[in-house]
């Protein structure tokens, strides 16, 4: 089977020879026997110019060990196990079987350094850590197939350090899942979630999800994520490190989070990486870094879209509908890789945050959207927003001049060469309580809901005509 009639459906039974094939040696089905005796390696060779992966039959050989018990079969040294055993692996594993663990093994596997590569389905049901204990080599766990490398299932327990997984769909957790030191790979999915998850230094890419969960609780410490992130349900924290997404449809978000979905990020730098130009006369096409229908907490975070091509299309730093609580934010766009821009490719509107009916909170931080045609710092539609924190009745400067009332933390911008606004209310409301708002056709808001005791907003010109807008002190009240 080779050439450019590889095995595209089905399973087939594989007793001699050697498959070549395109960049596979098969695209789909599964090896369901081979030859008494044998067993599958996978590698590479030249084909004239061409490199191609290869599967051969060799001879069956000792693959693993439980003491001084060798076995040619991964799958026997699973049987054999007992509760706390440590499976020692002793040559690269090449899986043409489906392997299940039953519910009642505990057992732990060190690789030594050497692969599991699979093309059938890995069924975890019982409690098993995997550790790479070699120093000189990473082993590489890879699956061929369009399932998942391995399924987590309700109940089960994994543990995966210091592992490499590549593939198209890598893992499936129902259960338990502890990740330390991973890094996967996936031209689809990279973990899909309905269960619980510790995840710490962890990099994963996914060209369709690096993370979709639809429940449980996850929590990644120290994340580098190249991919769409998708919390349809459940709860998840992202801390220290970045989550990026490039590529060339205009449409995608980076982080979605559902209505029934908390996510927090801390110290989290996050990237809408817009490579793709728009549609001339299409202005209703929309892109986000972020879109949030549920509730996002955010500390010392940032949130950048960065547009590396002429568009028609509005981009949102964060489209908010549900609840967004801002401790410390950054929210910025960076055209600097924009050629001179011509009419009719231009980005149409910058929004850095837009609040449709959702609540914001926004305590400190910097929104700067400039430089581009027209943009909106804050664009509340009829939601509430508010700005700064209030000062507590019960202080003693309270209502006083000493106050603490912050005349430029947030600071937020808008400065564009059409239409910049600082903050834009439609029917919603505006709670002003400290910082500074910037915008070059106008500061806003005119008329917020409320402000600090004694203080009101006052509107300014600087030094380059842009309008800003602070709370200043208003006056003395007798008796204080």
């Amino acid at each position: 089977i080779g050439g450019d009639y590889a095995l595209y459906d089905g399973s087939f039974k594989f007793y001699d020879g050697v498959l070549k094939g395109g960049i596979e040696a098969y695209y789909d089905g599964v090896v369901k026997q081979i030859a008494t005796d044998t067993t599958i390696k996978i590698g590479s060779e030249i084909i004239g110019s061409e490199s191609y992966e290869t599967r051969w039959l060799e001879p069956e050989h000792y693959v693993a060990q439980i003491g001084s018990t060798a076995y040619t079969k991964l799958s026997d040294a699973v049987a054999a196990a007992n509760e706390d055993d440590t499976i020692e692996l002793i040559d690269d594993n090449y899986l043409f079987y489906s392997l299940d663990i039953p519910a009642d093994k505990k057992f732990t596997i060190k690789t030594n350094g050497w692969d599991i590569v699979t093309g059938n389905p890995i069924t975890n049901n019982g409690n098993v850590t995997i550790i790479n204990n070699s120093i000189t080599k990473n082993p590489v766990f890879s699956c061929n197939e369009t399932g998942y490398y391995i399924t987590n299932k309700a109940g089960a327990s994994l543990g995966l350090t210091n592992i490499t997984i590549d593939g198209i769909k890598l893992i499936d957790n129902k259960g338990e899942l502890s990740l330390n030191n991973v890094s996967l790979d996936a031209t689809d999915i990279a973990i899909n979630n309905t269960g619980n998850i510790v995840a710490n230094t962890i990099d994963i890419t996914g060209k369709n999800y690096a993370y979709y969960t639809n429940g449980g609780i996850s929590s990644f410490d120290t994340i580098e994520s190249d991919g769409r992130l998708y919390a349809q349900n459940g709860k998840t924290s992202f801390k220290n490190g970045s989550i990026a997404l490039a590529d060339e449809t205009i449409a995608n978000v980076l982080l979605f989070i559902g209505e029934n979905s908390e996510v927090t990020l801390d110290a989290i730098i996050a990237t809408r990486d817009i490579s793709a130009r728009g549609t001339v006369g299409r202005n209703n096409n929309y892109t986000y870094a972020i879109n949030n229908t549920g509730h996002i907490v955010i500390n010392d975070s940032t949130i950048k879209s960065v547009v590396r091509e002429k568009t028609h299309h509005t981009i949102l730093a964060v489209q908010n509908s549900g609840t967004l609580e801002a401790k410390n934010i950054n929210i910025l766009y960076d055209g600097s890789n924009l050629s001179e821009e011509s009419a009719g490719y231009r980005p149409y509107i910058l929004y850095g945050i837009e609040n449709t009916v959702g609540n914001v909170t926004l305590e400190a931080g910097l929104i700067d959207i400039s430089e581009k045609n027209t943009a909106y710092g804050i664009y509340n539609d009829s939601g509430t927003v508010t700005i700064g924190v209030p000062e507590d009745p019960g202080s003693p400067d309270y209502g006083k001049a000493t106050a603490h009332v912050s005349l430029d933390d947030p600071d937020i911008k808008a400065i564009s060469t059409s239409t910049g606004i600082g903050v834009k209310n439609n029917t919603g409301k505006i709670y002003y309580y400290d910082g500074k708002i910037t915008g070059s056709t106008s500061a806003m808001p005119e008329r917020p809901a409320g402000v600090e005791y004694l203080y009101e907003p006052k509107d300014y010109l600087d030094e380059n005509g842009y309008h800003y807008r602070i709370l200043e002190w208003m006056r003395e009240q007798p008796g204080n």
